[in-house]
């Protein structure tokens, strides 16, 4: 006997996959015609619309969210902008946590070793700040244009470094 979970996939789940298989590249799926598909508001029963992506993401069908409309399978010149929702969002949630670390540090009730940890915490968000603006992310564009195809991490830190 094993301690995992047996997952199964629900048939609203694999009725959506199937749905979704169906979309050609560009097409954009309405919320109503996936609710249709499985009997259920997929914006309240979101859970099975995500399942769903995740499994189709696994053979190389991407979707994207059209606001207030539905899904629509990405083209390649509109995979990037998944890229770049990402790193706005995480340098803004980077900026927002320093900014509340940086309060809590200024506390006069804060002990020393609670304040050495707020301080590494926030450089650490720094650092994700700095390597995620648009300049970093040109950075790591002309990295790639240099040679491989992906690019280790580091070689982009380097490369936004100030040269010696």
């Amino acid at each position: 006997m094993t301690d995992k979970p047996d997952f199964q996939i629900s048939a609203q789940t694999t009725a959506l996959i199937e749905r979704l298989r169906e979309c050609s590249i560009g097409e954009t799926i309405t919320y109503a015609s996936l609710s249709d598909s499985i009997g259920e508001d997929v914006q309240r029963k979101r859970h099975y619309l995500t399942s769903a992506l995740k499994s189709l993401l696994d053979d190389g069908v991407i979707f994207g969210t059209v606001t207030g409309k539905g899904i629509k399978r990405l083209e390649a010149a509109e995979l990037p902008a998944i890229g770049d929702k990402s790193i706005l969002h995480i340098r803004r949630t980077a900026r927002r946590t320093r900014k509340r670390l940086a309060i809590a540090s200024r506390m006069n009730d804060v002990p020393n070793d609670v304040r050495i940890a707020i301080n590494a915490k926030s450089a650490v968000l720094g650092v994700i700040e700095h390597v995620s603006t648009r300049k970093a992310v040109e950075v790591a564009i002309e990295k790639v244009k240099e040679g491989d195809v992906t690019v280790p991490p580091m070689k982009v830190i380097e490369a936004l470094l100030p040269k010696k």
